[in-house]
């Protein structure tokens, strides 16, 4: 049976509904762990947690997996998904591969294959790193140098790591033999070896200890190879560029493995580079990744964003650390998701805490001293606080009110509030009538450098760049009930989630509802078929909360057919600030207006008496 779908969601789901329906469950399941019949349902040990006594139980007649303890739960793609630790399309084939359906090739599909030949060689590269490191003569000391660094022979074996030679052709000569028949031109093309004439050949890394980088699927992409030889007047670390499978900007280095794990805590450690991951799994943290150096990008956000709906910074503490933090917290902040940030003791890297401290040192730390982006913007801010300087205080004044107005929260800015009167030595009161004035006050923290930043009247300027202006404003009720009504829809009618999240277009209102919807979302896409008791078990205690605080505010409950009302009452929000921010300009100019029909036409249509140009 060959199924076929165009890019239509409904089709789609019809087709994953067959799945889940027609699938063995309990078959698919007992390929991977033991089972055992227990009345009409199937039991066995957890494989997604350190499970002692069997706490899964499968039922064939609901298509469903749940564990009672960790509260693991799904249907047969979903638990190969897991268990595999491959991406749902993938798992969705498999599933679909036993009862003969066949799901169409999806662009990404068609990618890979494109590209295939590239990933095989960065795949036997891999390979062939890992077996000189442990069988080459000259490896000695590259294996010393990872023992102490205490790297271990399993931390060596899980993020498989290896070693280039010093010959300068070894691994060109190899991949391009006959067992592996690679072409130069293919190696060349990923960053392996390089021509050094008409016909001859060099490897790209020599006398390096080799740490492969994988894409989001698992898939070896490139190498950041570190010298280990003392004297090498070579630069510390060798990565690879830009290629035509390896875009650094949508890496994040071991999400792979750590995908799961961030799934279940529903959090993601972030961190510089993979010595701090490696250092953090050592630890028994297994939920972090990297993002490469400290540019961290959407496209990293957008996909921890999936999985996580926590993401803890843990950035060095150096000048750059700091404002790649700041950076950091802003854009995750942006995209609706809770940002945490760890600062580490007396600015060493986690590497070095562990070694210094200890494992259980380490994951003490890691998982005890997290705290909120604006604590964070806080704690730095007040570091340059001097008291006996009037402008001081008030950069540190105007400093704070730029960050509290990032978080749109009237709740968060009355308690700093509260905080910075008692340090500035001030009167609530007054402090409270400079914030209501600092409207314009804003931050752009994505163009942060490691340069400095200064307050001005306009707000902040960074370089040369004008701010984007971003000051929080008093959410007006109907914007915000309107957003209430629909997550009360998407959480009654969890069918209708991803309808609203399309629909609102990353348009909304209050960042704890968003992360709610979003939510929502997700489960429904993962388990389509899902009952409010599964909903209220996959829902963070908060969120629970909060759903149930609205629901008995509402005598009157919204209706479906209202999503199209409500979700345009939402979007208009954005508008409505847009518009009184060009409208706040003393002179608005034929560009301005421009702009303001630009971003209209996503909100709603614009009437003349919004503005004039004067």
């Amino acid at each position: 049976m060959n199924n076929n779908y165009n890019n239509n969601n409904d089709e789609f789901y019809k087709i994953v509904d067959e799945v889940k329906e027609k699938a063995d469950i309990v078959a698919i399941i007992q390929e991977r762990i033991p089972l055992t019949k227990k009345g009409s349902n199937y039991v066995g040990l957890c494989p997604f947690h350190d499970d002692k006594n069997p706490s899964l139980s499968v039922s064939p007649s609901k298509h469903i997996y749940k564990c009672f303890s960790c509260n693991a739960s799904g249907n047969a793609i979903t638990f190969v998904q897991n268990y595999d630790k491959i991406p749902f399309m993938d798992a969705l084939r498999k599933v679909a591969a036993t009862v003969n359906i066949k799901i169409k090739a999806t662009k990404k599909d068609l990618e890979y294959e494109k590209n295939k030949k590239y990933y095989d060689c960065m795949k036997d590269a891999c390979e062939f790193y890992s077996f000189f490191l442990k069988k080459a003569i000259e490896a000695k000391p590259a294996i010393e140098y990872l023992h102490n660094r205490h790297l271990d022979d399993e931390i060596i074996d899980h993020f498989r790591i290896g070693l280039s030679g010093a010959d300068e052709d070894n691994l060109y000569k190899t991949l391009t033999d006959d067992n592996f028949g690679h072409l130069p031109i293919d190696l060349v093309e990923v960053g392996l070896i390089r021509s050094v004439g008409n016909s001859k050949f060099i490897d790209c890394f020599r006398k390096r200890i080799m740490f492969p980088i994988e894409d989001l699927d698992g898939n070896v992409v490139g190498f950041s190879g570190r010298k280990y030889l003392p004297n090498d007047p070579e630069s510390k670390y060798y990565n690879t560029t830009d290629t035509v499978i390896f875009k650094k900007g949508l890496i994040l280095w071991n999400y792979h493995e750590a995908k799961e794990a961030i799934r279940k805590t529903k959090t993601a450690y972030l961190f510089e580079g993979f010595m701090d991951v490696i250092a953090a799994y050592r630890a028994g943290v297994e939920n972090a990744v990297a993002s490469m150096g400290t540019n961290l990008t959407v496209d990293q956000i957008n996909v921890l964003s999936k999985v996580a709906d926590t993401i803890v910074v843990c950035y060095d503490g150096d000048e750059p650390g700091v404002n790649a933090t700041k950076r950091a917290i802003q854009m995750i902040m942006q995209a609706g998701i809770n940002v945490k940030v760890v600062s580490m003791p007396d600015d060493i890297d986690p590497d070095e805490y562990i070694n210094a401290n200890g494992k259980e040192a380490l994951n003490n730390y890691l998982l005890n001293n997290t705290i909120s982006g604006l604590d964070f913007f806080y704690n730095q801010e007040k570091k340059n606080l001097d008291l006996n300087d009037i402008n001081s205080i008030e950069k540190f004044k105007n400093s704070m009110f730029a960050y509290i107005n990032m978080y749109h929260s009237q709740v968060l800015a009355e308690k700093y509030l509260q905080i910075l009167a008692q340090d500035l030595q001030v009167s609530f009161e007054g402090l409270n009538k400079d914030f209501a004035n600092s409207i314009n006050l804003t931050i752009d923290l994505s163009s942060l450098d490691a340069g400095t930043y200064v307050a001005t009247q306009e707000g902040y300027k960074v370089g040369v760049k004008e701010p984007e202006r971003i000051a929080v404003r008093a959410i007006p009720d109907k914007y915000l009930e309107a957003e209430r009504q629909l997550l009360i829809i998407a959480y009654q009618h969890i069918d209708k989630a991803p309808e609203i999240v399309k629909k609102l277009d990353y348009q909304y209102v209050d960042e704890g509802n968003q992360r709610i919807i979003n939510h929502l979302e997700q489960l429904y896409i993962n388990n389509r078929a899902i009952d409010e008791e599964e909903i209220n078990d996959k829902l963070e205690q908060d969120e629970l909360i909060l759903i149930q605080n609205i629901l008995e505010s509402h005598e009157v409950l919204p209706q479906v057919a209202e999503i199209n009302i409500l979700t345009d009452q939402v979007r208009k929000y954005s508008y409505d600030r847009y518009i009184k921010n060009i409208a706040s300009k003393p002179n608005v100019t034929h560009e301005d207006i421009d702009e303001l029909i630009k971003y209209g036409k996503k909100t709603h249509t614009i009437k003349k008496r919004d503005i004039n140009i004067r």
